[in-house]
């Protein structure tokens, strides 16, 4: 058997070439997948959460499935809509039931259906975009002064973007620059959003300056905002605590994060931060300044300040350290990091 034809790793369900899910209407999800051409098409498909209990639970009124297996749980129970489910889930857990059930909807279906992300999809076909956000002080450091100097924009087709601020007029120039960044988004309609610390800095940055300029950060391909919740990992001897963001219909890959993977079996990387690792894969020179080529960097100097900032694409050090795509996994949701901010003496 071909390795990728395993049906246990990859999923009994061969749909290919699907880069997204995202919860629909009332038991609906919307399945995007690559077409002809690079175009993304969107289906509509029947949507069924369930839940896996240890017993019976027509005594609470709920109709259950018996399994064939003699596993724990061994009893189904399958409703119409994520929000039925949130409430049949409060009810089994006030009711001292014992039951398991996914707290995320995409996991949800891929299991259910036994479909895969990625399947048959080559790396260059993914739509890619790195973000990288250049501020005066940081999400941990605000202030009357705070505010964004600059967002850089690029993809994995070679276009790129530089949004920068006028000191002049900040407030007008923040918000233009962040619903242009907004705009962005829906236009080029990545699969994959990347940067380094997209969770603890790019990401969270963004949506506290969105809020101050009262700017709308709706970057899902159905219009949904960006949302956030407190999360934990574990990696190795290291917790990481993050707030993890999610969009409907992308993912988020922090090239933090799949570093950290990556050092856990290697143990070679000298650090983390942005240079660290580029210096390892020989992205940069011994200064630590970016190549240009393979990483496609360009650099510019902030009118009025005369302070130059490296703005860097991230494409080869994603595609070095991230898993290759046919997995079952998502890419969605990688990372943190505390890459250097810039802070103007």
């Amino acid at each position: 058997m071909e390795f990728e034809k395993n049906t246990m790793l990859f999923g009994a369900d061969r749909t290919p070439r699907i880069v997204a899910i995202e919860l629909g209407e009332t038991g609906t999800v919307k399945v995007y997948r690559r077409g002809k051409g690079g175009s993304t098409v969107v289906e509509v498909e029947p949507f069924h959460p369930f839940v896996w209990c240890d017993s019976d639970v027509l005594d609470l009124g709920i109709e259950s499935e018996k399994l064939e297996s003699s596993l724990k749980y061994g009893w189904l129970v399958t409703v119409d809509s994520w929000k039925e489910l949130i409430a049949l889930r409060n009810g089994l857990r006030n009711a001292g039931r014992d039951f398991f059930a996914f707290t995320d909807p995409v996991q949800h279906y891929l299991t259910a259906t036994g479909r895969t992300l990625f399947k048959d999809l080559r790396f260059e076909e993914l739509k890619r975009m790195q973000i990288e956000v250049l501020s005066v002080a940081g999400v941990d450091e605000p202030g009357d002064k705070d505010h964004i100097m600059s967002i850089t924009v690029s993809d994995n087709t070679g276009w790129e973007e530089l949004l920068i601020i006028d000191p002049k007029n900040v407030e007008q120039s923040e918000h233009d620059a962040l619903k242009r960044l907004t705009s962005l988004v829906k236009e080029r309609d990545p699969d994959v959003i990347e940067g380094h610390n997209l969770f603890r800095f790019d990401l969270p940055y963004l949506v506290q300056r969105a809020k101050k300029t009262k700017t709308k950060l709706d970057w899902g391909r159905s219009g949904g905002f960006l949302r956030s919740r407190p999360s934990r990992l574990q990696i190795a001897e290291k917790t990481i605590d993050y707030p993890k963001f999610t969009v409907g219909g992308r993912h988020f890959v922090d090239t933090f994060l799949l570093a950290q993977f990556y050092d856990v079996g290697m143990r070679s990387l000298a650090g983390f931060e942005r240079t660290d690792v580029a210096r390892h894969f020989e992205l940069c020179d011994a200064s630590g300044a970016m190549l240009r080529g393979s990483m496609r960097c360009f650099c510019a100097n902030i009118s009025g300040n005369g302070i130059p900032f490296p703005s860097c694409r991230w494409c080869a050090v994603s595609k070095a350290v991230t898993p290759t795509f046919s997995s079952p996994a998502s890419p969605a949701t990688c990372g943190i990091a505390t890459s250097p901010r810039f802070i103007p003496r």
